[in-house]
């Protein structure tokens, strides 16, 4: 990342906007950094993605400064417009049958919830407790693998 200092009234730490990570090909240089491989041509979705990841580097850039931290976590913003973020959840995962869900503590609603990740199918569940959580957990994919049967379709396999 370029990051310089612009000597704009008292000066201020800034990143140069035309080659935030290199050079001037932002998502071709968001490439080389995840895969350490030059980049000759992408798919709109690889773009699409490196897009995304790019525009999120500002939230997380804000929340770093705010909080002081590089913590794993959910974020949110105390207050609309403001520029304080706090933590709302800490982010875990949990593996059966191959299928891996988040565990995110919901601070509010004082509950764990999942989602099971790296599948186009939603599978949605919570639970008060680890134990209840896991029970869940497991009885959701379950569910899942019995319905595929049923309406005579292959249940989808995570993405390794």
């Amino acid at each position: 990342m370029h990051v310089g200092w612009s000597n704009c009234e008292f000066g201020a730490p800034e990143i140069d906007p035309k080659r935030p990570y290199g050079n001037s090909w932002v998502i071709g240089d968001i490439h080389e950094i995840l895969t350490g491989e030059d980049l000759e041509e992408l798919t709109e979705s690889q773009e699409e993605e490196y897009r995304q990841l790019h525009e999120q580097t500002q939230t997380a850039l804000q929340i770093i400064l705010s909080t002081g931290k590089f913590e794993e976590g959910l974020y949110m913003l105390t207050e609309p417009y403001s520029s304080t973020w706090v933590r709302k959840a800490m982010i875990n995962s949990m593996i059966y049958k191959d299928y891996t869900a988040s565990m995110v503590f919901d601070t509010e609603d004082k509950i764990i919830v999942g989602h099971v990740l790296d599948i186009d199918d939603i599978i949605s569940f919570h639970g008060e407790t680890i134990a209840e959580f896991e029970s869940n957990f497991h009885a959701a994919i379950e569910d899942y693998l019995a319905a595929s049967q049923e309406l005579g379709s292959s249940p989808e396999k995570p993405a390794s």
